[in-house]
């Protein structure tokens, strides 16, 4: 739904991409409408696909995503992460497998 996808970090790129120029071949005036995701599947009713919408950002917004994407671009350029253990990771029955999290160690 919209709503689902107001924060969706996929939408948020595009969006991103667009007002930094990085989309070559934008029309002069073309303004950002925002971003859509198309979801396929035959279990929707009527029809085949749902296009759940972003709408585009506000100053404020695109400021709080860009520095979101800063933030995470410094997380992944470091070189230590740490696993976060939580009851599902040992729980064979719960969402996810975190087996990694709970081996011994294999490097040094």
């Amino acid at each position: 739904t919209d709503a689902q996808v107001v924060d969706n970090a996929q939408l948020g790129a595009y969006q991103l991409a667009f007002e930094s120029g990085s989309l070559e071949s934008i029309p002069d005036g073309v303004r950002n409408g925002g971003a859509k995701l198309v979801v396929l599947s035959k279990e929707i009713q009527k029809q085949n696909y749902r296009d759940p919408k972003q709408a585009p950002f506000t100053e404020v917004t695109m400021a709080e995503f860009t520095d979101r994407v800063i933030h995470d671009a410094e997380g992944m350029a470091g070189s230590v992460f740490v696993a976060e253990l939580d009851t599902h990771c040992l729980d064979s029955y719960s969402y996810g497998n975190c087996g990694i999290h709970v081996v011994r160690a294999v490097s040094a």
